[in-house]
């Protein structure tokens, strides 16, 4: 059983990122995130600022339930496949960012076809975390405005 949850991404070079969670099936009862926050960003003179942030979403299954959690491209990816970058869009202007699944941010993470791996765990009746780690690369001279972005998390059990 596949079950989708959509979470709305909103970023403004001068704002907040926020996730939404929805339940799930009988056997994953529950799914929620944290607000991603990444606070007040001034584009840098020059050169490419990186933002960091982190959050996580805690799934609740059935003991010994198996796992896998995805998170897709986004609606405004550059590229595709494996070279696919998401993106927060605002009218006439985008900014790249990343969702790691390691602090170091090394491991993007995957939608479960092209762009990395997904990240796997078991059910114990409890809420198993699965941190998300992000990156936002704001360049020198980036309108200021509200950029956004949809991500579908997919959470296969």
């Amino acid at each position: 059983m596949i079950c989708r949850s959509v979470r709305r991404l909103a970023f403004t070079l001068a704002a907040t990122v926020s996730l939404q969670a929805t339940a799930l099936a009988q056997s994953c009862p529950s799914i929620s995130i944290a607000p991603l926050i990444f606070g007040s960003v001034v584009p840098p003179g020059s050169g490419v600022k990186t933002v960091t942030s982190s959050t996580t979403i805690s799934i609740n299954c059935s003991a010994g339930a198996s796992i896998s959690v995805a998170l897709g491209e986004g609606l405004n990816p550059t590229g595709s496949g494996m070279t696919a970058k998401r993106q927060l869009k605002a009218t006439a202007a985008s900014v790249t960012y990343e969702l790691f699944q390691d602090s170091g941010r090394s491991q993007t993470w995957g939608d479960g076809t092209f762009v990395g791996p997904v990240e796997a765990g078991f059910g114990d009746g409890t809420a198993q975390p699965f941190p998300v780690f992000a990156s936002v690369y704001v360049p020198a001279g980036a309108a200021i405005g509200s950029y956004s972005d949809s991500v579908v998390v997919t959470v296969t059990f």
